[in-house]
């Protein structure tokens, strides 16, 4: 009986113990600081934690983070955190640091992982825009796209690394996007300001393309390509030993440049650019039908028209 009373103590005891802040406490950032730095207590609300935080008067380990509508480049950021959430329309974050946690979350405003390398253990959802350069690395148990969500790719050569599946997706101007041998789906809008690379071995299904107004769509490598982006670009490169842009024709509001490769139309193709650039490669024509190839200068007159019978 005795022991029985005692053990009932010792679990009633680790129960308090486990209450009283195991899971760790909730943190607002408020900005009162005045400046970037996560240890300062002053920037977050409540100032001084409970004792299971070791009375730093900042989140890290198992505590959760909340920030509002802030514009932020965070600088002494925790190594680890059990939630970050991001909740205002207004907010700009710049994590500014590696950081493993739990769950993420961009409920509204922009969290740019420019250089950063997150890990996630359960799942990151995305309302909100999400932003990487080509030095970002993320590691995610699961990505949820929001039905406002953006995923951008700001600067650098970036991979893809969000895992193929978007609501909307940007490439940013100067950044490229090398998809060579990716399944890309976009619910929604694709966006090129700056470069899509493609391979032999890529897919695309998009709800739609927008070009950039120096955007270039890139086909390189490997072997017969399909015009995955379409018939209207505003700029096209077909580069790389191997590659075969098999095309019925398209339009490039910009110019069309051959570095490598060919390009292979079907019967009675159209193919038109404002400048053709052919360093390298060729352009193949059917046996039968007809292709028309337009060039024109930037005064809009003809500087060449081919036609093949």
């Amino acid at each position: 009986m005795k022991n029985t009373r005692f053990l009932r103590y010792i679990l009633v005891g680790a129960v308090m113990a486990f209450g009283m802040g195991a899971w760790g406490d909730d943190f607002t950032w408020n900005g009162g600081g005045g400046d970037g730095s996560w240890t300062n207590p002053a920037n977050w609300t409540p100032a001084l934690a409970s004792a299971d935080d070791g009375l730093n008067g900042y989140p890290d380990g198992l505590d959760t983070a909340t920030i509002g509508g802030f514009t932020i480049t965070f600088i002494n950021l925790p190594a680890t955190l059990a939630t970050l959430t991001i909740n205002d329309p207004a907010a700009n974050i710049t994590l500014g640091g590696n950081l493993t946690t739990n769950t993420l979350t961009v409920i509204n405003g922009t969290l740019n992982l420019s250089g950063d390398a997150v890990t996630v253990a359960g799942t990151f959802t995305n309302n909100g825009t999400v932003q990487f350069s080509d030095t970002s690395t993320l590691a995610a148990g699961s990505v949820v796209n929001g039905g406002t969500s953006v995923v951008e790719y700001t600067t650098g050569t970036c991979t893809d690394i969000w895992g193929g599946t978007y609501q909307a997706l940007t490439v940013g101007a100067p950044a490229t996007l090398n998809l060579s041998g990716d399944a890309v789906t976009v619910v929604g809008a694709f966006t090129n300001n700056g470069t899509v690379q493609f391979s032999d071995t890529s897919t695309l299904a998009a709800g739609s393309v927008v070009n950039g107004g120096t955007s270039v769509v890139e086909y390189l490598g490997g072997g017969p390509v399909s015009p995955l982006w379409g018939i209207n670009y505003q700029n096209i490169t077909v580069s790389g030993l191997g590659t075969d842009l098999q095309t019925t024709g398209f339009t490039a509001l910009g110019t069309l440049n051959i570095s490598g490769g060919q390009i292979s139309s079907g019967s009675n193709s159209t193919i038109t650019a404002a400048t053709v650039t052919l360093a390298a490669g060729a352009i193949r024509f059917s046996i039968t039908g007809i292709l028309t190839l337009t060039a024109s200068t930037n005064h809009g007159r003809p500087q060449c028209r081919l036609r093949h019978r």
